[in-house]
């Protein structure tokens, strides 16, 4: 344990100054990420079949879910238009959504900068070798060695940093896109909830 330390912290100090703001740009990216990616992965009641949103539509009491259920008597209570169930669900979206989007694309640039920030941190390394170069009097091995160290040091944090937060935004997306849909189905089922009851009143009348 005490040997692979010693070793990630002389590839950290061979790294370069950038090293530092390449940790402080993970820490965030990682953190934002973490905390959207489970915001919307606590929402269990996005991932069942439509049946059984059907059966939570028609009797709100079933869903054992605080928040869904909160959703439901939401669109619900005292909804007897159509314009105010679509305003309801409108709502819930404002409430959900366009934060988290935000945050996504928001995510999106941020990722994007730590490849760039690894290739300046290449940049700067080439750059240190031609001036070692330039001015060496001796030891032209250990200086072109260290430069070229540092120059991939940083573009492979970089590359380490992007891929995996990618992939962990693409699934928050993904996450993001199921509850998107399971509003337009509850909406959907909620309408045509109402239009029955209409139908049924309007026979009742006859």
């Amino acid at each position: 344990m005490e040997a692979a330390v010693k070793e990630i912290l002389t590839i950290w100090a061979q790294g370069g100054w950038l090293m530092f703001p390449l940790l402080l740009l993970t820490v965030f990216i990682y953190y934002s990420i973490l905390e959207l990616f489970f915001f919307f992965f606590r929402l269990d009641f996005t991932r069942v079949d439509e049946k059984q949103v059907a059966k939570w539509v028609q009797d709100p009491s079933k869903s054992m879910d605080k928040e869904l259920s909160r959703i439901l008597d939401f669109t619900q209570t005292e909804r007897n238009r159509i314009s105010d169930i679509q305003k309801a669900f409108e709502e819930i979206r404002n409430a959900f959504l366009p934060k988290a989007n935000r945050r996504i694309a928001f995510l999106n640039v941020l990722i994007g900068t730590a490849p760039l920030m690894g290739l300046l941190g290449t940049v700067g390394g080439m750059l240190n070798t031609f001036s070692g170069l330039a001015h060496s009097s001796g030891e032209t091995i250990d200086l072109v060695a260290g430069g070229i160290a540092e120059a991939l040091i940083t573009t492979e944090t970089g590359l380490v940093i992007a891929i995996p937060a990618y992939i962990l935004l693409g699934k928050t997306k993904q996450y993001r896109d199921r509850l998107e849909f399971f509003l337009a189905r509850m909406e959907s089922l909620t309408l045509q909830k109402l239009k029955h009851e209409e139908d049924e009143e309007l026979l009742l009348s006859l």
